[in-house]
């Protein structure tokens, strides 16, 4: 028995393609930990954000930074300066200096910061946390009020008490809300891209479709990492993981390209584009979170966030029914009888 050559082309391609997608899943779900905070924590928006007005009397050398909306703030101190940062009850609460970020054991606040335990609080003390010069924890009075409705505005101001180097200061800035943007018409450029792809397949342009497939696909990849790279730039990261980040997000491209450079013949090719594009669509679910709350975590202005979100999934949905057809008949291929032999 002999085998057509289009069937074991096709046979080859259906092979290599898994093989080839799996790693594209794998470099793409095996994120750098860093990228996905933001989503492992289902904290991708918020209906709050804390602005930082400034540090008053401000000292060069030493910065606050407001970290995932108003859930954590960051102080750095470049040496020699020393600040300690005030409690709830104005108590010593957390040291930063030359030597390091100590934590007073006995501070109420860092109890209910998550920074000591009850056991630990037994014994007042400078507990040493770290050996930098920055420091973020939880601080609940970035949020002075809970519950807000309505328009977004500024809700409220808020102050944390320091000493720089023995002096007083405070950091001070204001709340501010905002409310759950129109999901219903962010969800119209992802339909549109739908109903573009449905309607050019209709066409059955061969060349037609396949140009408008590789455009979505890059659309899709590049939406897709444009929003993934916000959000880690949100995260104000140091320069080695964000160097990590930029190797990853090669890795991908590459990967995504012998993915679909994987099978020889035109339709099979296809079939990979649809794939890698629904893979798109798929990670980007958790991301659809940018559309429940106001405030995006992202570096990226929250219109532009939300318009990358919707994008790569539409585009990459639009690829995987542009690739349906073409995975249909590969698939009939595979399945056809073989070609019996001369003579048999």
């Amino acid at each position: 028995m002999l085998q057509s050559p289009h069937l074991r082309a096709g046979r080859v391609a259906l092979v290599r393609l898994p093989v080839a997608l799996a790693a594209c899943a794998a470099a793409a779900a095996i994120r750098p930990a860093p990228a996905g905070a933001h989503v492992s924590s289902g904290r991708i928006s918020t209906s709050f954000e804390a602005r930082i007005d400034g540090i008053r009397p401000p000292v060069p050398g030493v910065t606050a930074t407001v970290l995932d909306g108003d859930l954590k703030l960051r102080i750095d101190a470049a040496p020699p300066h020393v600040v300690t940062v005030l409690g709830v009850i104005h108590e010593p609460f957390i040291r930063i200096g030359p030597g390091g970020v100590f934590v007073s054991s006995g501070s109420p606040s860092a109890e209910s910061a998550g920074l000591v335990t009850q056991q630990q609080m037994r014994a007042a003390r400078w507990i040493r946390v770290s050996g930098g010069h920055s420091f973020a924890w939880h601080e609940n009075r970035l949020r002075p009020v809970p519950f807000v409705s309505g328009a977004g505005r500024r809700v409220a101001g808020w102050s944390i008490p320091l000493l720089i180097d023995g002096r007083p200061a405070t950091v001070r800035g204001s709340e501010w809300y905002a409310a759950q943007p129109r999901r219903l018409l962010w969800a119209l450029p992802a339909l549109v891209a739908v109903v573009v792809a449905a309607i050019v397949l209709a066409t059955r342009r061969d060349r037609l479709i396949w140009m408008v497939a590789a455009i979505g696909l890059v659309v899709a990849l590049v939406t897709w990492m444009t929003g993934w790279i916000g959000v880690l730039l949100d995260q104000r990261l140091s320069t080695w993981p964000l160097v990590v980040s930029v190797l990853y997000a090669i890795s991908v491209v590459l990967v995504v390209a012998a993915a679909v450079t994987a099978p020889r013949r035109a339709p099979e090719r296809l079939v990979a584009m649809g794939a890698v594009g629904f893979l798109v669509a798929t990670f980007t679910l958790p991301a659809l979170g940018v559309f429940q709350r106001g405030f995006v975590l992202s570096a990226l202005p929250a219109t532009a966030a939300r318009a990358c979100v919707t994008l790569a999934l539409g585009c990459g949905l639009g690829v995987a029914l542009l690739a349906g057809p073409s995975l249909v008949s590969s698939l009939r291929r595979t399945h056809s009888p073989s070609v019996p032999a001369r003579g048999e």
